[in-house]
């Protein structure tokens, strides 16, 4: 990367997170300003006072003098440091709302980005990189106030070479030449912790996961049956292993460049200090005691504040590849088309969708999972997608919600391609039971509603309880519909059983009471007699709706209008249950299997 590039992308990192902090705090931003300011004078205005209090003591000891300077130096010490120390402790407790809102971001790009970018390994490494690196370099605020040392370190600075043109001009720019050549020195050094951090993020991963695995519920059962603690515990131990080595590799690489650092800063103080003393030989009239003393101490802080200039300049460049991350995530552009604006039909008006050759390719995939499907889905009816795994169904099903646009053709809604709706409004006007359903820990009524004012929805909550025949077990409960489900935030949590969390999982569709209703295998954890309710539930709740059912047993499918039978990502056969069932093809096989096995099973 050339100067000029390096330069901008470490200005445009300083701009971003002065930007966001900004928006986020715009007090937070005036305090760190007044802090820069205060560190850049504050020590500088003590030396100048000093000399003339050294020189006063040692010239015409004037009382009302030595009063004015001793007060004067007292005093300007101790307002700016506490003024400083307010405004430190002001931003301090700013902090962590400040960073809360910069994790908040991330999370909410991560929540609202394509459903395709969540099963992507690559956008995931993405995600956990921006904020794994944001927290290592201490959050942005770390970034902010390194950024204001470097500003307040070159006030310093210029204040100082102004102050030494009347000293001597040759010890700063000594000083600059001996920091210039370890900045050399420096970037190796940051260099080498940039490759070990990477090498070790990656065996912190490694180790993370494997310790994970023993603790995961599902994970712990297989270790248990098969006894796989030894071989965790064996891999672990090979893997903190390695991660000690590197640690120690990388102490003794610091060691070597911290100690070739110190002796270069000393070795240049020593020298500035032996040419003021020889000035102060030459002409103690002139370069009096006070002057001694303010050179010296001035010397002291222009290299300090050098050294934090340049430190600040590494550690900002070092640390713009994280704040770079973090930028590239939250403005990763969507590939779906979102820009939809025309109003959804009314609720109560019918909902009619049609797929026209509409063909789906995941991304990275070399074949489609679609191919060429067109069939209608009507409005008010209740259709069932069957076919063997892998067969498309669940495809369509996110495609007919929006996770993904198809690969080629259209999707239609009473006449309209679904892309041409607003994305937020046309989800909402769909409620889905996936197959793998998911339940939040929360309290019941704010998985049933899952809004940020349950309160609102008592009535609601406890008809959709009610539907899915669950409102006595609910009632049994402590705290009823207020009861925790897990007990990842309440210890008293209830862990419902896996048929218990379907209706949980339905009775939320139901509670949207959307005008498209989708279930996909609804009762695969349930008994028999809870399939028969559910199923019954169904179409008695589906009634006005536009409805589509995925189940593997297709005893249910007779309660459906329409049957599409899929094979392959093709569209087969397409027809009622009583049609399908005495006509040749995939739908008539599977009835007969299932219907000879369950015969088998009966015995």
């Amino acid at each position: 990367m050339q100067m000029k590039e390096k330069l901008k992308a470490f200005w445009g990192n300083i701009v971003y997170a002065l930007k966001l902090t900004n928006q986020i705090s715009p007090m937070a931003a005036w305090l760190e300003l007044f802090i820069v300011f205060a560190e850049a004078l504050s020590p500088v205005l003590a030396s100048v006072l000093m000399k003339y209090l050294l020189d006063e003591l040692g010239g015409r000891q004037r009382i009302e003098y030595l009063i004015v300077y001793a007060a004067a130096l007292v005093l300007s010490g101790v307002g700016l440091a506490m003024l400083q120390r307010g405004a430190e402790t002001k931003k301090a407790s700013m902090e962590m709302l400040i960073e809360y809102q910069f994790d908040l971001q991330l999370y909410q790009k991560a929540a609202s980005m394509d459903y395709s970018f969540t099963e992507s390994k690559e956008i995931q490494e993405k995600r956990e990189q921006a904020g794994q690196g944001i927290k290592r370099m201490g959050g942005f605020l770390a970034f902010i106030r390194e950024a204001g040392s470097i500003v307040s370190a070159v006030i310093t600075l210029f204040t100082i070479t102004a102050i030494f043109f009347g000293i001597h001009l040759v010890v700063p720019v000594m000083i600059i030449a001996v920091r210039v050549f370890t900045i050399y020195i420096s970037q190796q050094k940051e260099k080498k912790s940039y490759e070990f951090d990477k090498e070790n993020d990656r065996l912190n991963w490694i180790i993370s996961y494997t310790y994970f695995l023993t603790h995961d519920d599902r994970a712990a059962r297989d270790s248990r049956i098969y006894d796989l603690i030894p071989l965790y515990r064996k891999k672990m131990g090979s893997f903190q292993e390695a991660s000690y080595q590197m640690h120690l590799k990388d102490s003794m690489t610091d060691y070597f460049y911290t100690t070739v650092l110190a002796l270069l800063k000393h070795g240049c103080l020593m020298a500035a200090y032996l040419i003021f003393v020889l000035q102060a030989v030459r002409d103690p009239s002139v370069f009096t005691i006070g002057s001694l003393s303010m050179a010296i101490s001035l010397t002291k802080q222009f290299d300090e504040r050098l050294k934090d200039m340049i430190d600040g300049c590494l550690h900002i460049a070092y640390n713009g590849k994280y704040i770079e991350q973090y930028r590239r995530f939250l403005e990763m552009p969507d590939c779906m088309v979102r820009d939809g604006i025309a109003p959804m039909p009314e609720r109560r008006e019918p909902y009619a969708f049609e797929f026209v050759n509409v063909s789906f390719r995941y991304p990275g995939r070399d074949e489609d999972t679609l191919k060429n499907i067109s069939c209608k889905i009507c409005a008010g009816q209740k259709t069932a997608l069957v076919g063997e795994n892998g067969s498309g169904k669940s495809t369509m099903v996110k495609l007919l919600c929006r996770l993904y646009d198809p690969s080629e053709g259209r999707i239609l809604l009473n006449g309209r391609d679904i892309r041409e709706y607003s994305y937020e409004a046309y989800q909402k006007a769909i409620s889905v039971v996936f197959q793998d359903y998911d339940i939040v820990p929360f309290s019941v009524r704010e998985n049933v509603s899952i809004t940020t004012e349950p309160d609102r929805a008592d009535a609601f909550v406890w008809n959709a309880l009610t539907a899915v025949g669950m409102k006595d077990r609910v009632e049994q409960l402590p705290d009823k519909d207020r009861t925790y489900v897990l007990s990842r935030f309440q210890e008293d949590g209830i862990d419902f059983s896996g048929g218990e969390k379907q209706k949980l999982a339905i009775a939320r569709a139901l509670y949207k009471n959307a005008p498209v209703m989708i279930l996909d295998e609804p009762t695969a954890a349930l008994d028999p007699r809870s399939e028969y309710e559910i199923f019954h539930l169904f179409r008695r709740n589906a009634q006005d709706k536009t409805a589509v059912l995925i189940s593997h047993r297709l005893s249910s499918c007779r309660i459906c209008d329409q049957i599409l039978v899929f094979k392959d990502g093709c569209l087969v056969q397409t027809g009622a249950h009583d049609v399908l069932a005495e006509s040749e093809g995939l739908y008539r096989d599977l009835w007969e299997t299932q219907a000879k096995h369950y015969r088998e099973e009966m015995g």
